[in-house]
Order: structure tokens, then sequence, then C-alpha cells
């Protein structure tokens, strides 16, 4: 069905999508009721010249709604679609994203009828109608006053704020349009490379709708050099492949590439790929490319199970730069070997929001070399932004290595150790749960030191880079990276009393705390009665909460300084248990 899909061409794609009753080629999905954008073609690429290492591009879209309804193009407000614009090159069996703009910002539909589907114009230009097309010149596209930041943009919703938060003073015509480095064009380093256009549209109602999966399309492009200009100039050429992201051309070009698609679930749409190459010395070269499509929790981390003392070498790691004064971090992931796998990661959600995550619209890669022949095996990949789940899996190839399955799972023992499912304390590569015999030795480490009182420790669910320190005086503090933070995550020492057995003695996170940011406190007021109080943390910064957000939710009378109890904790039915003491002083004084 896809090869009829790409030999007829788009006018008859429609017909076959409605009768179809499956799916109709990858990223593609039959139209429901409700809007379907499509982007038909790349058709044009303006190039802006150079300056210094750096060259500017920007790419025209047409885009057609193949659905049933009318899609909402109301400009000026957050009712019209965002157009992301990225290249790519392949170049010796590597496939790297080399560019990538802010998102244009639509503002008026023509409804010309170039899609073939005969246009029922909606009237007016704030809808795109049904069969209808709107074509988007590489000029306006790269019309820097219409480009807003990609981090913005909640690209499985369709949600943006409007207009931009984040709109600093253009300095020059480089700024918000592609920047690809010269280095990556230039003919004699990259001669025989083929380069990849893709548009990318992003709309609310769309979403909605549930049709985002063939929101991207993708065109071969050529790379000369023009000498009158002493510029490199971008053509496309052949023609679009609509509803596929770029990536798919990884495997239309190499046959020994495999693709794997993986939803996220209630999110967005990733997809990864992976190639691998006998070096001839009884090495093999593993090379992946993960795409986020538009999956707004993003990717945080990726292990693929290797063993430790299998000859690995030459880990490697490439993205795309972010520029023009958009918030995210350019930082490297960095790579380890660990219980049974390889991974690479960058900072996690709770250290740093804006961390180098793999936010939609892009594409990362990682490769390394093996002494050991592939064979099919599960990857993990770690979501960034919090929630459940904390990590998907992908079937892919990577390296042969030892598939000791001692707890007899079904599943090698390093894909137990990777995907949490078994844990390895003294990091012998055995799981713990095959060592009843013969326990881990416990051992204290030392984490942290100069503290005022702490007496209790605790996590917020999911949260492995953060541990929280209650301290008795009415602070609570973070532990993160080896170091507790200077600032106090809440500082509520002027609400309480704190004397013998009384102060801030407790800390519980909700359950759902990724999503609602609600905790509770268990403290001694200036009365001297327990007082248990919910907070929430800061909307725009994780590693502080808002002291103004107090909302108390029990006082308890107490008869003395001592015997307070304190202890908060959520238990399995979703309940918080108060663990109270009985009050008294010594000796039962008041019985």
């Amino acid at each position: 069905m896809k090869r009829i899909v790409d030999r007829v061409g788009l006018g008859a794609r429609l017909a076959i999508l409605v009768i179809s009753v499956c799916s109709v080629g990858y990223g593609q999905e039959v139209p429901t009721v409700g809007p379907d954008v499509l982007v038909s073609d790349l058709h044009q690429v303006r190039n802006y010249g150079r300056t210094g290492g750096t060259s500017i591009f920007s790419i025209g879209t047409v885009s057609c709604n193949v659905g049933d309804t009318n899609l909402l193009w109301i400009a000026n407000t957050t009712q019209h679609p965002v157009i992301a614009q990225n290249i790519y090159r392949l170049k010796s069996g590597r496939f790297e994203q080399i560019g990538m703009s802010w998102v244009k910002h639509g503002f008026s539909s023509l409804n010309e009828d170039r899609c073939g589907l005969n246009c029922i114009h909606p009237g007016g230009s704030s809808r795109l109608g049904v069969g209808c097309s709107d074509p988007y010149t590489a000029e306006l596209n790269g019309t820097q006053s219409l480009l807003g930041p990609r981090s913005e943009i909640n690209a499985s919703t369709g949600a943006f704020p409007y207009p931009p938060v984040l709109n600093p003073p253009v300095s020059d015509f480089t700024d918000r349009r592609i920047q690809i480095l010269n280095s990556n064009l230039e003919e004699t380093a990259n001669g025989n490379a083929q380069y990849f256009l893709e548009g990318q549209y992003v709309t609310a109602d769309d979403a909605a709708a549930g049709n985002t999966g063939n929101n991207v399309s993708y065109r071969r492009a050529m790379v000369t050099f023009n000498v009158a200009s002493n510029q490199w100039e971008i053509a496309p050429t052949g023609t679009t492949v609509p509803g596929d992201a770029a990536i798919q051309s990884w495997a239309v070009e190499d046959a020994s590439v495999l693709l794997t698609p993986i939803d996220v679930p209630d999110d967005g749409r990733l997809t990864l790929g992976a190639k691998v190459t006998d070096l001839g010395n009884g090495t093999w070269l593993y090379e992946y490319a993960l795409h986020n499509q538009n999956s707004d929790r993003s990717v945080g981390s990726f292990s693929v199970p290797a063993a430790a003392n299998g000859g690995l070498a030459g880990f490697g790691f490439h993205d795309v730069n972010y520029h023009s004064s958009e918030v995210f971090d350019d930082a490297d992931w960095t790579s380890s070997v660990a219980n049974g796998s390889v991974t690479w990661s960058t900072d996690s959600f709770g250290t740093n929001s804006n961390a180098n995550a793999i936010r939609w619209g892009t594409l990362y890669n990682f490769r390394f070399v093996a002494d050991a022949a592939p064979q099919t095996t599960t990857v993990t990949i770690g979501l960034f932004k919090p929630g459940t789940p904390a990590t998907v899996t992908a079937t892919t190839l990577g390296p042969t290595f030892n598939t000791a399955d001692c707890n007899l799972n079904g599943i090698a023992d390093s894909i137990d150790l990777v995907n949490g499912t078994s844990h390895d304390c003294n990091g012998n590569g055995i799981p713990d749960d095959c060592e009843v015999f013969a326990p881990t030795p416990l051992r204290a480490v030392l984490v942290a030191s100069g503290l005022d009182s702490p007496v209790f420790v605790t996590a917020a669910p999911d949260d492995f880079d953060r541990l929280f320190i209650v301290e008795k005086p009415g602070t609570i503090r973070i532990l993160t990276g080896g170091s507790v933070l200077a600032a106090p995550f809440l500082d509520i020492t002027s609400l309480l009393s704190n004397g013998s057995e009384r102060g801030l003695l407790s800390m519980a996170f909700h359950p759902d705390y990724a999503a609602n940011g609600l905790f509770y406190v268990n403290y001694t007021d200036l009365a001297g009665d327990t007082v248990i109080a919910s907070y929430t943390v800061s909307a725009l910064a994780p590693n502080v909460a808002d002291g103004g957000s107090s909302v108390v939710i029990k006082t308890v009378a107490q008869d003395s300084s001592t015997h307070n109890g304190g202890q908060l904790q959520f238990g399995p039915d979703g309940y918080l248990y108060i663990g109270m003491g009985d009050g008294g002083l010594g000796n039962d004084s008041f019985n």
C-alpha cells in the first residue's frame, strides 16, 4: 500500500486512505473525524548567505487538509499552526540533523487547490478548508518577526502561548532561521553526502483530533557552492514524501538500517534507527539515531545492553545546536558503562529543566564499537519530564553478550538490570535477587554534612536525582549531584517552635507530585500544636517551593513539648497517614 501511495501521488492518496481499514505507510494514519493537516510539499529553500562558519536558510512549505473538517488558521491567537524546519545529512552511513529553525507562526490560509483534492473553500482566510492547500514561501517561513521559540510549543497537544514569551531582539540575518555549520556543507569533506529537508506542522485542533502522526514530511535536497556569491546553496530535488519524518529516508537509502517506532503513552512518537557495520577486524560499529517527532516529555537517556568486558570503545554522540537565545542547553550528553549497559544521558529534569533533552522535532545520535556481533536486543529510553512511565523500551540491534537469566523470568539478567526489574547493589553484574544466599554487605557512605539537625530524608516519586532533607529548625534542603543546594527548598522557620521534640518533623510528596506539585509537612507551630499543611512547588523553579501556597489541613493540640511524633507517609491506598505520639511527658505524666 505504501508503494502505491508513493507512485500515484497525493491526489489519489485521499481516496486510498478513505477506503482503507489500516494504516497506509509508516507515520501516516487513516483520517478520522477532525482536522488532519499534512505537509504536501517542501517547495523552496531560501539561501541568506553565510557569516563566519555558518550558513543560513529557510524552507518553503505547502500544507493540505486531507481530513474532513476545516482547520483553524487564526492569526495572532493560539489557534493556528506553527511550522518547524529541519535539515539532515546522510554521510558514511550516519544520518544526522545539522540544522533547525525556530517555529514560524501561521497567520492566513489562501485555500488553494494544490493538493488535487477538490478544495472546499471555507470562506475567509482563518480556516484551511477540506481538501484545500496553503502555501508559505521560504521567504515567509524565514521572516524573523514571525518566528517564535520551540521551547514554548507542546508538540503533543499543540498548545503554545501567543504572542511568544521569549522574544529577544533580532541582532542580524542569522537569528531564528536554519543555521548550518559550513563544515557540514563543504564539498571536499561531504562530497558523497546526501541532504534532506523536513517540515513539520503543529496545531492544537489536529492534536485534539488524534491526527498528528502525519504532520511531518521530508524531501531530498542538493547542496552546491555558488562561486559568484561565495556561498553554499541548497535546493529541493526529487519529490516530497508526505507524512514521513526525514529519518525514514535513512532506511530508504540503506536497506541495512532498522527503524523502530516508539509511542510514548498519552504523549507522542519517537523513532529509533539502528545500523551495524562489520569493521572486519573482529569489531562492529553500532550506530543509533533517535528522533523525537512530537513527544513533549522528551528523552533524557538512552541505554543499550552491552557487557562491560566486551571490548567497548569509540563512544560518540551528536546533536543539533539550539541558537538565537533559545532557552535549552547545548551541552553534549555523557556516556558510561555500568550494570550491563552503555548509557548516554543529559542532566535530569530536577537538576535542570532546560537540559539538552531530545525535544520534539530533533534527532540525536549515539555510537560505539564492540567486539561482539549484532543480535536483537531491547534498549531503554529514559523520558526527561517526570511522569508515568519513566522509561520506554524498543527492540532493535545491539551487541551479543552474556544472556544469563538467573531468576528464570525469561528476560536476560542484563536487561532486568537496565529496566530496573532487578538491582545490583554490589555492582558485580548479578541481580541481587539471585544472591539470596550471599547477601550484599551493608556499608555506610557519607553523602552530606554541615546540616542543621536533620530529622528526615525522602525523595519525590520517580525522582532519582534529588534527596529532600528535613531540618528540624524549619528548613527543607535538597541534596543533588553530591552537594546540598545553598538555597533551601522551603523555609518556614518563622512559623514554628523549635525545641525539645518540636520543630519541622517530616514531609511527604503527593503520589502525583510530578503533575500537581503538592507536598505535605508536619511541624509544631508557635503555640506548640502539631500542624499538617500542604504546599506546592514553584511553577518556574523545581528546586524551590512556593512559600505562599500553604494550606493548613489539620491542627492537633499538644500537651507538652515531647512525644509529638511527626511522621508523614502515603500508603499504597493513596491516603496520607500521620504518625502522632501520645503528646505527654516522660514517665507518662498525663496518664
